[in-house]
């Protein structure tokens, strides 16, 4: 059964009428026929409905070909050959015409061929898919369906043609393409329906040519594309996987609690939930999430856009929330209690004594400076920076925001 939201956004499915189809067709006996050609008719039930299905084949077809003659449709497949067979069965569904599969023996790769004139067309001149000789698009109408029908084609495309890829830096998602303006198209439609910041790298190949690909490995726009995803079982477990290993940041887990909020809330709202943060730890947190397009705000009244609402319930179901270790006003009181008890202290030795991580002391050590509580007293030949008490030595002369 879909989805609430889908059966929402039905209305606004694009169709394809009997009174929007090329001149070159004509309906005849309820059949769809090529003019001036003998070619087989297609039969068709009107007005089609370019819903997730014909997303799907859409995208699966950047894995095959539509004939620069419009003769054939072919679609190929390796990694999963599941998906020749949903392919197959969508066409037959729709178009009421049967492929022909067969597999490579020397590579292993499925296929499955078309030889329909009528149908090679339609693809390309009513669904706007390109064939051989046309670089790759994006269709018009995946542009304006609803989002479900984008994220499936945005889902079918990556099983196709993308990957997690593990590299020096981390994982990143990537997308391989030779088609240089498709992967512009693509990082165009990310960032327009997901808020995913993606970049483009060329590359050369001896005896091939260029060839590119989109990708992106910051870790928020993994997130957001967690809320896509891959519609091939490995692929997907990988994502699921490397999303699941994140650490937990105080944005994340500050917009998912505000799930339990009302629709427009304030600071002091917010603050209920996190009573150990001090108010403007919480404004700091809510100008964070504003930044990251999650929330708007109005004359101080606050609000979870549709992209922080999704990204809040996707980390609510692949992330593990966890409650806040880190209470900044218990930390500032124990690193305080340390140096009026030892006099003074450097980073690591405080976190040691503490029990508590060098990151915390060091933001606690930040924010007590920044109060005028703290003071850096010394700077030993190990370059260590020793702090204590303001006013209780003599503050050693360094920069006004020393390297913690």
């Amino acid at each position: 059964m879909e989805s609430k939201s889908n059966q929402i956004e039905d209305y606004r499915y694009i169709h394809i009428t009997q009174d929007n189809i090329p001149k070159c067709f004509y309906s005849f006996n309820g059949k769809l026929h090529l003019k001036f050609s003998k070619a087989l008719p297609l039969d068709i039930r009107f007005p089609l409905i370019l819903d997730h299905k014909m997303a799907r084949v859409a995208a699966m077809i950047l894995d095959g070909c539509i004939s620069k003659d419009h003769n054939g449709c072919m679609f190929s497949q390796k990694k999963d050959k599941s998906k020749i067979h949903e392919f197959n069965r969508i066409i037959e569904e729709v178009f009421t015409i049967q492929g022909r599969t067969s597999e490579c023996k020397d590579t292993g790769t499925l296929r499955v061929d078309y030889s329909r004139k009528a149908f090679g067309r339609f693809l390309n001149e009513c669904m706007d898919i390109h064939k051989s000789d046309e670089s790759a698009r994006i269709p018009y109408w995946v542009w304006i369906s609803p989002n479900h029908v984008v994220r499936e084609y945005l889902r079918y495309a990556f099983a196709m043609e993308g990957s997690v890829h593990d590299y020096l830096r981390g994982a990143e998602i990537r997308f391989h393409s030779v088609d240089l303006p498709y992967l512009h198209e693509l990082q165009r439609l990310l960032a327009e329906k997901f808020v995913i910041t993606s970049k483009i790298q060329s590359y050369y190949i001896k005896d091939y040519g260029w060839k590119y690909y989109l990708w992106f490995s910051n870790k928020k726009d993994i997130i957001r594309f967690g809320e896509v995803g891959f519609a091939m079982e490995p692929h997907q477990k990988r994502l699921a996987e490397l999303i699941a290993s994140f650490k937990n940041k105080a944005w994340e887990i500050t917009l998912v609690n505000m799930l339990n909020l009302h629709e427009r809330f304030t600071v002091k709202d917010v603050h209920r939930l996190f009573p150990y943060l001090n108010k403007r730890s919480v404004w700091q947190r809510l100008t964070e999430l504003g930044a990251l397009g999650y929330l708007t705000e109005n004359n101080r009244i606050y609000a979870i856009t549709d992209i922080g609402h999704r990204t809040a319930n996707m980390l609510k179901s692949k992330v593990r929330i966890e409650p806040l270790r880190t209470k900044p006003n218990e930390n500032e009181e124990s690193v305080l209690a340390y140096l009026r008890y030892k006099g003074r202290g450097y980073r690591n030795e405080i976190a040691r004594e503490l029990r508590i991580s060098p990151i915390t002391i060091r933001d606690s050590l930040r924010r007590l400076i920044k109060k005028g509580e703290v003071q850096v007293c010394e700077i030993d030949k190990f370059q260590r920076r020793f702090y204590a008490l303001a006013g209780s030595a003599s503050s050693y002369q360094d920069s006004a925001n020393p390297n913690l």
